[in-house]
């Protein structure tokens, strides 16, 4: 169903890894999909246009404190969301001191926002979730697919799932396995569908400097005389 079809290198350094370490907005009216990617201090922000499958195209943003010493701080989460009064997303931005706000078509200017936390995060940040039987370790990310009604699970295990969510009788809310991936030498710390047909994945791995991109590949029917 699914093929591996490329790797994107990042910019820079090797993908964090912070549960949910991938986020994905797209733009079905620009046919235009964002991901972000923390990696390390940084946030990675990359772009590509479906239509005509370019190159992804990144910009770096790197969260410093707000004083004159602009000390950089560890990022620890990262999310992507395009709200109705605004033609491109915003990406919002987790530190273990503030949460920023930034415009992704201005990464490389000051954030839109910015808010102190009330209690320094230390250590780590716990990924909480319902256990999900066909992983052996705890689920990490979770994306649908609204046009298709595809779920897509993945862990710290090394595999990723994609189920099919029935939602008219007679099989209504029954979840249907359709393809499972395992990588065998890294652990998955994000996977996100890139478009709402759930058609194409991007995945996420620790210490990998690219991101591995799955599309479903129609195979061809060959007739045998």
């Amino acid at each position: 169903m699914f093929e591996k079809v490329k790797d994107v290198p990042l910019p820079q350094g090797t993908i964090s890894p912070w549960p949910s370490n991938l986020a994905v907005c797209w733009l079905d009216t620009r046919n235009i999909t964002y991901v972000a990617i923390i990696q390390c201090n940084n946030v990675h922000i990359g772009n590509w246009d479906n239509k005509s499958n370019t190159d992804v195209i990144w910009d770096t943003i790197a969260p410093s404190e707000p004083n004159p010493n602009d000390k950089t701080m560890e990022v620890t989460t990262v999310g992507l969301v395009h709200p109705n009064a605004r033609n491109f997303p915003i990406a919002v931005i987790g530190t273990t001191k503030f949460i920023y706000i930034y415009d992704v078509k201005k990464a490389n200017q000051k954030p839109l926002f910015s808010l102190p936390l009330s209690s320094t995060l230390k250590d780590f940040l716990p990924c909480v979730g319902k256990d999900v039987n066909a992983h052996s370790r705890p689920v990490n990310s979770v994306s649908v697919a609204p046009e298709s009604a595809y779920v897509l699970t993945s862990s710290e295990d090394g595999t990723f799932l994609v189920s099919k969510l029935h939602t008219r009788k007679p099989h209504a809310y029954q979840v249907e396995h359709r393809f499972s991936d395992f990588q065998s030498t890294t652990s998955i710390v994000g996977a996100q569908f890139t478009n709402g047909r759930g058609s194409a994945i991007a995945v996420a791995s620790y210490d990998n400097s690219s991101l591995i991109m799955f599309k479903i590949i129609k195979k061809s029917i060959t007739s045998t005389q």
